[in-house]
C-alpha cells in the first residue's frame, strides 16, 4: 500500500518534472488543467493530498498517466490525442510496417541530437505552424 505522503511528494515532484519538460509555466498549467494558482503550488510543493478530481485535470492537461504522476509506475507515457490516434493506427499496421516507423523515428531523433540548439529549436518551431 502506497501512503498519503508517499503519494503527495510523488505527485508533487512529478507534476513539476513534468511541467517544466513541457516548458509550462504555473499559470501555463493552471489555465490548461482549470485550477488555481495556489492549489498548483500546494501541489506541487507538496503541502496537501490533491484531490481525485485534481489529479485528472493535471494529468489531462500534461497528457501523462496517473500511475504515473502517482509514483505507480516508471513508465512515463504522454496520453494525448496524438498518442491516442497513434496507438489505434499502429494496431492495424503490419510488423513490417510498425518497423519502417520505428526506423523512421529513430533517424529523426538521431538528426535532433546532432542538431544545434538552434537548428532545434527552428524544427520545433517549424513543426508547431
Amino acid at each position: 500500500m502506497v501512503s498519503d505522503e508517499s503519494t503527495v511528494v510523488d505527485f508533487g515532484d512529478r507534476c513539476r518534472a513534468v511541467r517544466e519538460l513541457r516548458q509550462l509555466s504555473q499559470t501555463d498549467l493552471c489555465q490548461r488543467a482549470v485550477l488555481g494558482n495556489a492549489t498548483l503550488s500546494i501541489i506541487e510543493n507538496q503541502r496537501r493530498v490533491p484531490s481525485v478530481q485534481n489529479v485528472i485535470k493535471v494529468c489531462r492537461a500534461l497528457e501523462v498517466s496517473a500511475d504515473y504522476m502517482l509514483g505507480l509506475s516508471e513508465d512515463f507515457q504522454p496520453n494525448g490525442p496524438l498518442t491516442s490516434r497513434m496507438i489505434r493506427g499502429w494496431s492495424q499496421l503490419s510488423t513490417k510496417e510498425q518497423e519502417i516507423l520505428v526506423k523512421m523515428c529513430e533517424v529523426i531523433l538521431a538528426e535532433r541530437m546532432e542538431a544545434t540548439p538552434r537548428e532545434r529549436h527552428l524544427r520545433e518551431f517549424a513543426a508547431v505552424g
